[in-house]
């Protein structure tokens, strides 16, 4: 319907200006008008955004209720500060902020995964490469993305196929939806009586027992 609209609102504008130039005195006001009420029009129906709500909470007001990019902060934290410079991490999923803020290289040159889940002629081969490049790269910390979206297998293949993260990884955190709706973090190796439809991120590091193997 968006695009519709637009278009029927560029001939209405159209034929308000075709209308002003046959009439003198309306012609420098006409303009004007027709911005300052789009302009009124499109402050007041997203007045939550700009005026009322804070920029974590607005956020995840335009993202379907998810505060993903603030929690993408409190990880990188966390992962600046329990790793050095020179570690590699692996985000699960499709969050290359978190590489940015942590300022910690991805373990591949794959940052998201959507390329590697799509059908596509270079798919088995794009797979092969990202593989090849976890076993050269071993990452020290892992971040899943529990987004229940269509690549969660994805997720599920390369923890437990290619990373054998129940036996070489450490969980440290994760972070899950409450009743309230509000995402609480938990740093801890254990998650108990939390629904795993509520979790949103996980995060494992390398266990030292194997680090040391790198």
């Amino acid at each position: 319907m968006i695009p519709a609209s637009a278009i029927y609102f560029g001939i209405f504008c159209d034929a308000i200006f075709d209308w002003s130039i046959q009439r003198e005195k309306y012609k420098k006001i006409i303009a004007p008008i027709i911005f300052s009420a789009s302009l009124l029009y499109y402050l007041i129906g997203e007045r939550q955004v700009f005026f009322l709500l804070k920029p974590t909470d607005a956020s995840a007001d335009m993202y379907f209720g998810n505060h993903i990019f603030s929690e993408a902060i409190t990880i990188s934290n966390y992962i600046t500060n329990h790793s050095k410079a020179t570690d590699r991490i692996l985000v699960v999923g499709s969050e290359p902020e978190i590489y940015f803020y942590s300022q910690r290289q991805s373990s591949t040159a794959y940052i998201y995964d959507f390329p590697l889940v799509e059908n596509h002629s270079m798919k088995d081969s794009m797979v092969h490469e990202f593989t090849n490049q976890l076993m050269l790269h071993h990452p020290i910390f892992v971040i899943n993305t529990k987004s229940h979206w269509y690549d969660e297998w994805f997720h599920t293949w390369v923890l437990n196929n290619v990373l054998y993260i129940n036996s070489e990884y450490d969980l440290k955190g994760f972070c899950y939806c409450n009743e309230k709706g509000k995402d609480i973090f938990i740093w801890t190796n254990s998650i108990n009586n939390i629904p795993k439809n509520k979790i949103l991120w996980e995060i494992y590091k390398k266990k030292e027992t194997e680090m040391k193997k790198i």
